[in-house]
């Protein structure tokens, strides 16, 4: 049967991140829900499992039971009753007082988090996380529906600041990408504006103009615009309302109207400037198909390039034989010599194995800088393993700690983990548990020390 193309959403908690478990079957990442589609006219059906009684029959054996409730509750209700009418009328009874419950009054909304955002201050003593939240009202009005950038600090546990963002809506997942120069700058899905985050005075401002306004090439209007390739600078990619395709890099005010011409200036040390810096970076290799017999290995390389301009860092690194052809044009047929390589790029000074006597089962790097390195991966080839997350020293490739197991079963790890003074934090969700959206910090001992469930501590706080 065919099936019509259309936006599906969580229809518990509407979000459109979503992970396919399998086929026409989905989970919600954001609320956890899952929930599944019919063919045609595509229904999505949310699956719940419910226990039915047996249906309660009127029979002899019912009739004396409520016989015997009746005697009962009549003997709680009456014996008290003939006690005080016999007692000394002269004696004061005490009933004891039971205070009342408050019963919160009802806000008529309910708010929703999602997309977040780590950030360790420069002591790196606390994280404060920005999230984007969606206040939905009990009418279902969805023209009275609200977004909002929430500023959480994680220390006290308490919301800084919620500042509503007017022309957002609930599709506006939150792309986002931190500068060389420290800014971290957001695209929200479908909106043709940049937004930078400052986490210090907990404030979101809109610097399309300011990034824009005075690139000639732009004048006719954005139509769409992302961030450049993760592992190729700090830029982006904008399409204009005349259909023109740029790469633009705002440090250096520089405009492409080719990606083959970034290409020209983004590899090799002849395209270095004086002031070009070198940090150490960490890879994983992959499998090799030239040396199927190399394993992975967890990389550290020396990588020199300009602030602000276009670059290349590894991607998909393996080891190839590079080919010694004769130089000129035409068809070469016969044996060639070559040399077994893994790096090419002349930027790259050198490079160690950090771990040579360690085996990697699905590695992937969660977090870089230069003096932190944090990976998960598998401790064996079976993909149902627990996948474990360890801390690993930069100079030696020590494990100083691995976190194995939530203690309440399975999760799977966000993409957001950033370490601090008290260890890391870290995203989960849990696959058994009914609150299985958690944020999660491990101290420097691989153990974790505070644990805070999304829904509950954080969707109901207010600042």
């Amino acid at each position: 049967m065919a099936k019509n193309i259309k936006a599906l959403k969580c229809p518990h908690c509407g979000s459109v991140k979503k992970q396919a478990i399998k086929e026409d079957h989905y989970l919600c990442n954001n609320c956890g829900t899952e929930y599944y589609l019919d063919n045609d006219d595509i229904n999505i059906n949310i699956k719940h499992n419910y226990n039915t009684p047996n249906t309660w029959q009127w029979n002899d054996s019912n009739k004396k039971n409520l016989v015997i409730l009746f005697i009962f509750v009549a003997a709680i209700i009456l014996v008290p009753l003939f006690v005080n009418l016999f007692s000394n009328t002269n004696q004061t009874v005490i009933s004891p007082v039971i205070p009342e419950t408050p019963i919160e009054k009802e806000k008529g909304y309910r708010d929703y988090v999602s997309d977040f955002i780590f950030n360790s201050n420069l002591a790196k003593d606390n994280v404060i996380i920005l999230m984007r939240m969606q206040r939905r009202f009990d009418n279902r009005d969805l023209q009275k529906e609200q977004s909002f950038i929430r500023f959480y600090d994680w220390n006290t546990g308490k919301v800084l600041s919620d500042i509503q963002m007017k022309n957002w809506s609930e599709g506006n997942y939150l792309r986002y990408r931190t500068f060389d120069n420290g800014k971290t700058y957001i695209i929200p899905d479908k909106i043709n504006r940049i937004y930078e985050a400052n986490f210090d005075k907990q404030t979101i401002t809109d610097v399309t103009e300011q990034l824009f306004n005075n690139v000639p090439e732009f004048s006719s209007g954005i139509a769409t615009m992302e961030f450049f390739y993760v592992n190729e600078g700090d830029g982006f990619k904008i399409m204009t309302n005349d259909g023109k395709e740029f790469f633009y890099f705002p440090g250096p005010d520089l405009i492409f109207k080719e990606y083959s011409a970034v290409r020209k200036i983004n590899k090799g040390k002849n395209t270095l400037k004086p002031n070009a810096v070198e940090v150490p970076k960490y890879i994983f290799s992959i499998k090799s198909s030239d040396y199927p017999d190399e394993k992975i290995q967890l990389l550290k390389y020396w990588y020199r390039y300009n602030l602000g301009y276009p670059y290349e860092r590894p991607y998909r690194l393996q080891w190839k034989k590079e080919y010694q052809y004769p130089k000129g044009s035409g068809i070469f047929i016969g044996t060639f010599p070559y040399k077994k390589k893994l790096f090419t790029d002349t930027r790259i000074r050198k490079f160690i194995d950090l771990t040579p006597d360690r085996l990697y089962f699905d590695p992937k790097i969660e977090y870089q800088d230069s003096t932190e390195l944090i990976i998960s991966g598998f401790p064996n080839a079976n993909p149902e393993s627990n996948r474990f997350i360890q801390k690993i020293d930069t100079n030696d490739g020590k494990v100083l700690w691995t976190f194995n197991a939530h203690p309440e079963g399975k999760y799977r790890l966000d993409d957001e983990l950033i370490p601090f003074k008290g260890g890391i934090i870290m995203h989960l969700f849990l696959s058994n548990s009914s609150s299985n959206n958690r944020i999660v910090q491990i101290d420097q001992t691989g153990k974790i020390v505070k644990e805070v469930d999304v829904i509950k501590a954080i969707e109901n706080n207010t600042p």
